[in-house]
């Protein structure tokens, strides 16, 4: 028989006020492990953002809103994004001067909004990024999941489309 418990990262691991891992999560986690018990991470982050659990003994994720799981460096499922669709939204977005990033196994972004204000404090909110991830200098081939930064307004631009 299994024993293992899912945590989400916002919220749960992580402090929403200042986004701090507190000592009694850690020390929890710990216990958890000690005693036989499989600890996972699952969360829409990518999977590089994950990295500072791996120092509490967490080999597992979820990453990229469940699209790729890997167990230490064994990847365990991946559903990615069409090539095309990747290709299609990307140029829409840029057509439209809309910020996107890209979750592989790195979070990179394609380069417009990083001087818009809702674009930084939404990967701030959302990502606990205060500067503006790298800028990708071409498509990936592998996405796992692409984030818009857009308002409903815009974002309904890219449903219709």
């Amino acid at each position: 028989m299994y024993k293992i418990v899912f945590f989400d990262v916002d919220g749960t691991l992580k402090s929403e006020i200042d986004r701090s891992i507190p000592l009694s999560t850690i020390e929890a986690i710990e216990k958890l492990i000690e005693r036989g018990i499989k600890v996972v991470v699952a969360t829409g982050r990518p999977h590089n953002l994950c990295e500072e659990f791996k120092s509490m003994g967490i080999d597992t994720f979820i990453s990229a809103n469940g699209a790729l799981i890997k167990c230490k460096d064994n990847v365990i499922y991946k559903s990615t994004l069409s090539t095309e669709t990747v290709r299609e939204l990307s140029a829409f977005a840029e057509l439209s001067g809309h910020g996107m990033s890209y979750f592989t196994e790195f979070l990179t972004m394609n380069g417009i909004g990083s001087e818009d204000e809702r674009v930084m404090k939404a990967l701030k909110e959302t990502l606990s990024l205060t500067q503006y991830p790298e800028k990708l200098s071409a498509l990936p081939e592998e996405v796992y999941c692409i984030c818009l930064y857009a308002d409903e307004n815009e974002a309904q631009k890219f449903q219709d489309r």
